[in-house]
This record gives C-alpha cells, sequence and structure tokens, in this order.
C-alpha cells in the first residue's frame, strides 16, 4: 500500500529544511537503508533514509524546495503502478489548508521515518560541600570549599594557621613549628615576636641558631 514519506528532522530545533537533491527518481525501486534525498538547514546537509525495500512513485515537492519537518515530501509503495489517487488528494488539503509550512501528517505516515533515539542521560552527581570555621580579628567566619561534580571525592582540608608573612619568614628560617605557638596578634594572629620568642623545642626537628 502507497505511503507518504515525509521531511525528517535533522535537529530537534530545526524549522525548515531545504530538499536539496533527490537521490532516488520517480518509479525507481530501492531497498532497506537506501538515501532518498540529500536534505539541508542553514548548519548542516544530511542524508534522508528509508528503512524499507519499495519504489519511488511521486516526488511531491522540488528540489530547493524549504519544508518543515513531517511535511509529506514523497508517495512510495510495494509498486510503480499503485493508486495513490486518495494520497494526492490528503496532500492538496495540506497544501490548501496550510502552504508548505502545512502541519504534519499523522502516524501511520510518521512512521515510514527512523527517527533517532537518544540515549538516556545519566542522572548529574550532586557536588558536595564542606564548612570550615575560623577566627578572624575577633569574629567567627567560615570557608565553604566546594567539590566539583566527578569522579574526584572531597580532598584532605589541612587547617592554616594565622600569622602574619613575617612571622612565617621568620619561623621557616628558624625551623620553629607555627601550629606549636599561641599567637599575641588581633585574634590569635602568630606575629614575628610570637616567634622570636619561641622557646626551645618548638622547631620540627632542627635547632634553634643562637641569637
Amino acid at each position: 500500500m502507497a505511503e507518504f514519506y515525509v521531511m525528517p528532522a535533522i535537529s530537534p530545533t530545526m524549522e525548515m529544511g531545504t530538499l536539496v537533491e533527490w537521490r532516488i527518481a520517480e518509479g525507481a525501486s530501492f531497498e532497506s537503508a537506501t538515501v532518498l534525498a540529500e536534505v539541508g538547514t542553514d548548519k548542516a546537509n544530511m542524508e534522508a533514509e528509508i528503512f524499507d525495500d519499495g519504489v519511488m512513485i511521486k516526488h511531491l515537492v522540488s528540489e530547493d524546495d524549504e519544508i518543515p519537518p513531517g511535511y509529506p515530501i514523497a508517495i512510495w509503495g510495494a509498486s510503480a503502478d499503485e493508486d495513490i489517487t486518495a494520497l494526492l488528494a490528503e496532500f492538496e488539503t495540506h497544501k490548501a489548508n496550510q502552504g508548505t509550512a502545512a502541519a504534519p501528517v499523522a502516524a501511520p505516515v510518521a512512521a515510514t521515518v527512523d527517527a533517532p533515539v537518544a540515549a538516556p542521560k545519566a542522572a548529574p552527581r550532586t557536588a558536595a560541600t564542606t564548612q570550615v570555621e575560623r577566627t578572624w580579628m575577633g569574629r567567627t567566619v567560615h570557608d565553604n570549599f566546594f567539590d566539583p561534580t566527578g569522579d574526584l571525592g572531597i580532598g584532605r582540608l589541612v587547617s592554616r594557621v594565622a600569622a602574619s608573612p613575617l612571622a612565617r619568614k621568620i619561623a621557616a628560617d628558624r625551623g620553629v613549628a607555627l601550629e606549636r605557638l599561641n599567637g599575641t596578634g588581633p585574634g590569635g594572629r602568630i606575629v614575628k615576636a610570637d616567634v622570636e620568642n619561641a622557646p626551645t623545642g618548638t622547631g620540627t626537628g632542627a635547632s634553634t641558631p643562637a641569637d
């Protein structure tokens, strides 16, 4: 039984397609997975296939015509001499009511085109966030650490001792562990004097040089 072949949708956002070239002439037979025509948009040209054996009975549109997805562009069937009177009348009704921007014909016509099936999307992994509390200038502050989505988990959070840059430099030169000192600066911040007055034995293994 003869059927419509409709304009395939090259992409989900396609609104109009151009019939660039017919690959199968009227009266020619074809096999499954044959390219019937080349269809183009402003982004790309694609090959329109059919997944049945049959005969191209009649082209309903011409090359260079702009057609919306789902609109009948050809009639095909099992043999070239099938009666297509009813289909031609239906097509004329489409043209009269809608023009070239006619609404797509209803199934089973749409079943003649194999639409690609989108693969299911994996559920996104929820990103993890943790919070570290610190003290600054007598106030409690919080630093948020964000774990991006992916295979990486939250890394180890290493606390940072509050100390002035000069105090850090002196501590590094003398081998003094800042973690073992009590800061006398604002909010418990370790300052130069705290490092210089550090008692013996607060280092990381290096001896404290003599004054």
